[in-house]
Order: C-alpha cells, then structure tokens, then sequence
C-alpha cells in the first residue's frame, strides 16, 4: 500500500490531490508497523538469552501491543501530515520572492500591426525587444495558451523537435508549489484545443458546470512530451498561460489565422520603466487582445514587478499557514503521546516497585523506564520520517525540479527531520525523569 501511495504521485489521482496518496501511505505504514513489530516480538521471544534482558522494558508491549501499536501509529500520522504536506508546501514557498521565474521586465501579447509603436519603445524608449510569432489557443478545462511552431522552440531554445500533424509538445510554466498538477486538457494525452483565444460561448454551462462545445472543440491532439521551464515567465494559475508547441506544418495551416494575439513580445526596460509600462497598457487598451480572465477585462500584459508582488504576498500566506499547521500538528502528537505515558504511568510505578522489591537496582530500574520511555516516544518518530522521506523524494521526482534545488529541499527535510527527532527525544526523556522522580518520591514520603 505504500508502494501505491508513492506510485500514485505520478498519476492523475495524485496529482489533482495529495489525499489520496496520502491515505494508502498511512494505511500501509499502520500495517507495516503491526507486521515488524510483531515479528520482532515473535522472533524475540523465541531467543531466551536477549528477551529475558529486554524483558523489563518491553513487557508492555507484549501484553498491550494493539495498544501501543495503535497509539504510536497516531502520532506517527500527525508526523507523516507534517512531512508530506505542511514541509513541503513551506519548502515549495521558500524563498518568497523568485525573480528567475521572470525572466522579463514585461510581456505582452500583442499583434504585427504594432510594430510602428514597437519601434518607437525601441529607438525613443530604449527598450530591449525580444518577439516571437505565436497564436492563442484554448484547451477544454478553461485555460488559454501561447502556441508556437517547433522552429521557434529550436531557436528559443536549442531543443529540436520532430513533431508531425497532430502532434504537440507542451511546456509547463509553473512555480515549484504548482508543479506535479494536472496537464491541459484534465491531463489527458489527447487533448481537444480549439485554435484561438477564449470566449464566452467555447463551452455551455449546465448547473454551473462548463461543458466544452463540440463544435469548436473539434480536434484531437497528441501529447508527444512534455517540461517544466520557464521561458517567458509564471503567469496567471497553474492551468493557464503555458506553452504549446505544434509542428511547422500544422501551425502555418492552423494557427497563423487565429483569432487573439499573434506576437509575444518580451522586454527590458533599463529606463523610464513606469512610464514606459503605463504608455505601453495605454496604447494595449484599444489595440490588443483583451484578457478573458480577467475581471477587469485587462489585457495580456505581464508585469514583472506586479506579478513578483501579488506572488510574494502568495507565498508568504503559504508559509505562514504552514509553519503554524506544523507547530499545532506537531503538539498535537506530543499530547497524544503525553496521554499515553500518562496511561502507562500507574504500570510503571508497579512494575518500579515490583523490580525494586525483587533485589533489582535502582540504576537498572531506572535504565528501564528510560528506554521504555524512548520507544513509545521513538517508534513513530522513526517509521513516520522514513515513509515521510520516501515520499518526499517521490514528490521530488515527480516535480522534474533542477539539481539545485533538490538540494535545497533535501537540506530542509532533514532539518526539519532532524528537529523532530530532537524534540520527541527530549520530550521522551522529560516524561521519563519525570515519572522516576514522582515514583521515587511517592516512596520517600511512605505515599505507596
């Protein structure tokens, strides 16, 4: 079952939600814990020698195992939630501003006909121009795109791409917390994409839900590859604006005559810059596309320093919920695991007693209730980390991140690995101090 839950990330079920991977990996780690520790158990049992030396502190796993077995798995569960959710998503947002996902001061969608006022950004303005022939094209889960030609992709990128009729190469343009999500189309290989920008009447609603019409939705395509990269920047959510490559052959049959932008232009803009934007959004407001999505019916323009705002104030909800889900989940399983000790506590005192009055030293009695201590505290520090970990790199994997930032992420898990282990070994270790000197002192005062 947790084979299933780490396989899942990369299918559709786990990349639309983590529940669900989630779920088989906590099915399968309680039945992983129930199946090695009572072979542990059983084999122990069977050599004299070591289960008469463990005895002493591992007698109450023997005759309340489902008990502690169940209680460790709780806690092991809050911790799995952690690793797998509340890290991740705190790791995904860090830092909080990432100026390499804008690689432009602007881009904007525009048309051939604007060449004249391109020119005159050019040689009045200074600006630094970078276009490139494209066509707006829209896919069935209410996502518009930027096409482009398999000869542009070589040239923008150096990649080439033997891409024939029907066939298309998709480029995700995403953020780290948005990558491992659904492809265009609900992730399906063949995608129906209507050649032009979208509109109102590209699907009909029936309660609510958007059906795409099957007349303008008419063709198939086939996902032949697809990759994270960032070409012309993060823009709008993570279904929308990416980039969709098409062969030569199609796109100049298909996609030259398209409705929408034709022309992406990207800029740097050394000087003037607020004038310059707000000249250019002037003259976009009776000359280009106007951007569907859009409450404000704005147009297809990306500002780098808007969109690095808007995204960094994102982000910064982002890790501020999850560094406080991360504390509440975590005191959430020191209390579970203060209820057990505090439930185990009248059997310690017994068995103290019991031990001390048999002609066992004090040191030795102590020694015990350390370790028992530290089991109850470690067992689900342990299992939940390490199926945490696997998980983690599954998700790595899945998120196709730069080297760089693996990295990055694995210095964080095993940060934040490392402070859990800390804290239930010191926590542990209070409780068990702490029921030493109570049963020690009961017996001084002549209370037992």
């Amino acid at each position: 079952m947790i084979l299933i839950g780490l396989i899942s990330l990369l299918f559709y079920w786990g990349k639309i939600s983590q529940s669900i991977p989630t779920v088989f990996l906590n099915a399968g780690m309680c039945l992983l814990m129930i199946s090695l520790a009572g072979y542990y158990f059983v084999r122990l049992n069977k050599k004299e020698k070591k289960y008469y030396k463990r005895i002493t502190w591992l007698e109450n796993w023997y005759h309340r195992f489902f008990y502690n077995i169940n209680m460790s798995f709780v806690v092991a569960a809050f911790l799995v939630i952690i690793m797998t959710d509340f890290s991740i998503k705190l790791l995904d947002n860090l830092p909080i501003t990432e100026p390499k996902n804008y690689p432009f001061d602007l881009v904007w969608m525009a048309n051939t006909d604007d060449e004249e006022f391109l020119n005159h950004l050019t040689d009045d303005e200074g600006v630094e121009l970078r276009k490139v022939p494209c066509a707006r094209v829209t896919t069935t889960d209410i996502a518009e795109h930027m096409g482009i030609p398999a000869s542009t992709y070589e040239k923008w990128t150096g990649k080439s791409l033997d891409l024939k009729d029907n066939e298309i190469f998709v480029v995700y343009q995403r953020e780290r917390f948005e990558r491992n999500k659904v492809g265009i189309g609900y992730n399906t290989k063949n995608p129906l994409i209507y050649i032009g920008k979208a509109r109102a009447d590209l699907w009909l609603y029936i309660k609510e839900v958007a059906t795409p019409k099957v007349q303008y939705f008419r063709e198939k395509f086939k996902v032949v590859g697809t990759e994270d990269r960032i070409l012309t920047g993060v823009f709008g959510s993570e279904t929308c604006e990416h980039i969709i490559v098409f062969s030569d052959e199609y796109y100049q049959k298909n996609c030259v005559k398209a409705d929408g932008a034709n022309m992406a232009v990207m800029m740097n803009i050394p000087e003037n810059y607020d004038k310059v934007v707000e000249e250019i959004k002037a003259y976009a407001k009776d000359h280009s596309q106007v951007n569907y999505f859009d409450v404000d019916n704005g147009n297809l323009i990306y500002e780098k320093k808007e969109l690095l705002l808007e995204r960094s104030k994102t982000k910064l909800l982002y890790v501020a919920s999850a560094a406080g889900n991360i504390i509440i989940m975590l005191l959430c399983g020191i209390f579970v695991l203060s209820i057990k000790m505090e439930c185990d506590f009248p059997e310690t005192e017994w068995k103290y007693r019991f031990y001390i009055q048999s002609g066992m030293s004090s040191a030795k009695v102590r020694k015990g209730i350390i370790k028992e201590c530290l089991l109850s505290g470690g067992l689900p520090v342990i299992c939940g980390t390490i199926i945490s970990i696997l998980y983690c790199s599954m998700l790595l994997y899945a998120k196709h991140l730069q080297i760089e930032w693996v990295h990055r992420y694995f210095k964080g898990i095993i940060l934040i690995v490392g402070a859990i282990w800390l804290l239930f070994a010191v926590f542990s270790l209070i409780f068990a101090y702490r029921n030493i000197r109570k049963i020690e002192g009961d017996s001084r005062d002549g209370k037992k």
